[in-house]
């Protein structure tokens, strides 16, 4: 369960939820992998119940069914709540069907699933999701749709970690409710990041681009690092352009060089650091940072205070 998901259905939770002993709450896919839903509920009287298709940790009940979950009484639940499941549905427009039966006259739904992510079965990886299919869905089902977001933030100020570009969660909130429902009058997501990252990636290919179309870039860089005096460089991010950044910097045989990176153990082909380990923060060294994203200095400069640091984009 990474973090953005945890973060949007707690907001949910805190936005829609009350409490009470005869509240139900139904969580669908909530086989416990890496953190699940039913911690958001602690200290509350609500009855949660996780549904998912396969014994395991927070799983409550299992269908015979797959897409009939005739055990369960029709309109028995207050909220039904589904996160990182849709994706992995081979048939989602039975199971949304299926969740507007189980939901009261009145009560609510909220559902993610990621955008763009790699594949990952479990046992199967069939979709991802934009806003308008999100409405498809809901609109096949029955539901109004409350609000409907794409990397959506409840407000532009929030913390990096609603942000998560490997996964860059849709998120829907619905209402089993009439036509005549004031659907304006409800709490709603203000903004969506999606459309920072689309600057961000163009800023990723013009950055290639440059590289390609830049010439001498070995006596550039030799240039830079003599005028600088540095001994040390440190290339954070083995993406595309930190790759190019290392092998160059290899080639040169001028500086020693170190690659940083978040997922650092997935990395097989060279020694990489993690980001929980200390550097060489030293006047003879450097930080040159292959992420293009705009926000990543920012979160840099809290872990290594002292060491100077460039994005890629600014040395040609």
């Amino acid at each position: 369960m990474h973090k953005s998901a945890m973060l949007r259905m707690e907001w949910f939770v805190e936005h829609y939820v009350k409490d009470g002993a005869d509240v139900r709450v139904l969580d669908i896919g909530s086989y416990d992998i890496f953190g699940c839903y039913k911690e958001l509920f602690e200290g509350y009287k609500l009855k949660y119940v996780g549904l998912d298709l396969e014994e395991g940790p927070n799983v409550d009940f299992i269908p015979k069914d797959a897409y009939s979950w005739d055990e369960l009484e029709d309109e028995s639940f207050d909220y039904v709540i589904s996160g990182n499941a849709f994706e992995h549905i081979e048939f989602p427009w039975l199971t949304i069907r299926e969740i507007f039966k189980k939901l009261k006259w009145g009560g609510f739904a909220c559902i993610l699933a990621p955008n763009s992510i790699y594949e990952h079965r479990y046992p199967l990886d069939c979709y991802r999701y934009y806003a308008d299919g999100f409405r498809a869905l809901a609109k096949w089902g029955g539901f109004e749709v409350i609000d409907v977001t794409v990397s959506g933030v409840p407000d532009e100020n929030v913390s990096q970690e609603w942000t998560d570009e490997g996964n860059n969660d849709t998120m829907m909130v619905l209402a089993k409710a009439s036509e005549e429902l004031d659907l304006d009058a409800f709490p709603k997501f203000k903004c969506e990041r999606r459309y920072k990252h689309a600057f961000e990636w163009s800023r990723r290919y013009f950055c290639l681009l440059k590289w390609i179309e830049t010439e001498n870039k070995e006596e550039k860089m030799e240039h830079f690092i003599k005028r600088n005096g540095f001994r040390n460089i440190y290339v954070y991010g083995y993406g595309p352009i930190g790759r190019l950044l290392y092998e160059l910097l290899k080639e040169l045989n001028t500086v020693q060089i170190q690659v940083i990176d978040k997922n650092a153990e997935k990395i097989q082909d060279l020694p990489v650091l993690s980001l929980d380990k200390e550097i060489d923060e030293g006047d003879t060294s450097c930080m040159l940072i292959s992420v293009m994203d705009l926000w990543i200095k920012e979160e840099l400069d809290k872990k290594y205070k002292k060491i100077c640091k460039y994005y890629a984009d600014e040395l040609f």
